[in-house]
């Protein structure tokens, strides 16, 4: 289980449950999606596509996505990109072995921070971070390596579109405030474990929908 129990003050949680993922989905006419992620430990590594590559092999526009720190621990790091350039086939070597987390460009991050993921950046999150993630709304996401766990990889699809070069994704940006007004729909919580989803009361939140990860990327 990779999420946190330190969620508070973004999102109440007196019981102090391991939540990792709050979704806030915009309507069709704002095709974003606003996710407050809290991890306990390492994601895995992995890319998306860009829209032309999407729609012609997803039925489905690309993502690109912005990560704006809200806590970090003292250690806790995120990748983004790679540190040097590198072949496709040395690419799928790296990701078979595991190397390919040695490969990218780790970076400490600190709160305010706010970094930029392009489609077709490979990226991974590190444990100890509370951040905000702004991304385009789709659901296609090629997992490159995850440490062993048991998940399916997507390395022809994910090496095809990923970008083989270094790149700079710190903002200029100080901060970042990201305000969607929409209808309110019921949020709710998706447990896997018991695969069900569970009602909780609506928020005062002026989002057209709130969900509850525990399950990791």
């Amino acid at each position: 289980m990779w999420g946190s129990p330190l969620t508070e003050p973004w999102y109440r949680n007196p019981e102090r449950r391991r939540i990792g993922e709050i979704w806030f989905a915009a309507s069709d006419a704002v095709p974003l999606l606003v996710k407050l992620l809290f991890t306990s430990e390492r994601l895995s590594v992995q890319v998306h596509p860009d829209d032309e590559y999407g729609w012609k092999y997803e039925n489905s526009r690309g993502k690109a996505e912005m990560w704006h720190i809200l806590r970090a621990e003292p250690d806790a790091r995120i990748a983004t990109g790679l540190r040097a350039p590198v072949s496709r086939e040395e690419l799928k070597r790296a990701c078979l072995t595991g190397e390919v987390v040695d490969m990218l460009d780790w970076v400490t991050v600190r709160k305010g921070e706010t970094f930029f993921i392009p489609a077709g950046t490979i990226h991974a999150i590190g444990g100890g971070v509370a951040l905000c993630e702004v991304q385009e709304l789709s659901d296609v996401t090629y997992r490159l390596y995850d440490y062993g766990r048991p998940r399916e990889m997507h390395l022809e699809r994910g090496l095809e579109v990923s970008i083989l070069e270094p790149r700079d994704a710190r903002a200029a940006t100080a901060g970042v405030r990201c305000i969607l007004r929409s209808k309110a729909r019921e949020p709710s919580e998706v447990c896997p474990s018991r695969r069900e989803t569970v009602s909780r009361s609506p928020r005062a939140l002026r989002l057209s929908g709130l969900k509850v990860r525990r399950r990791p990327f």
